[in-house]
């Protein structure tokens, strides 16, 4: 078992990815992991619709992150019909 101090930010940086690959194994097909890596700033690899060989790798900030503001919404709420999510 590996020891970790708070001085160290390396071991704290491991402690981290140890942390979050456990969850992912604890808590496979639950849907969490994608908000782990969102909340975490951490990468994200998707695996491509049309060659599912292919790998994207998301990084923070990027559009894909976030979702589009559903069409039936804006029909319904006037207010936020120039409030779509950059990148939509």
């Amino acid at each position: 078992m590996t020891k970790y101090f708070i001085s160290d930010k390396k071991s704290i940086a491991q402690l981290i990815n140890d942390l979050v690959t456990e969850r992912s194994n604890e808590l496979a097909f639950e849907g969490d992991r994608f908000f782990d890596l969102q909340r975490l700033n951490l990468l994200i690899n998707k695996v491509r619709r049309e060659n599912p060989l292919t790998i994207i790798n998301v990084a923070p900030g990027d559009y894909r992150r976030i979702f589009p503001i559903p069409q039936a919404e804006i029909d319904v709420n006037p207010n936020i019909r120039n409030q779509q999510n950059a990148g939509y």
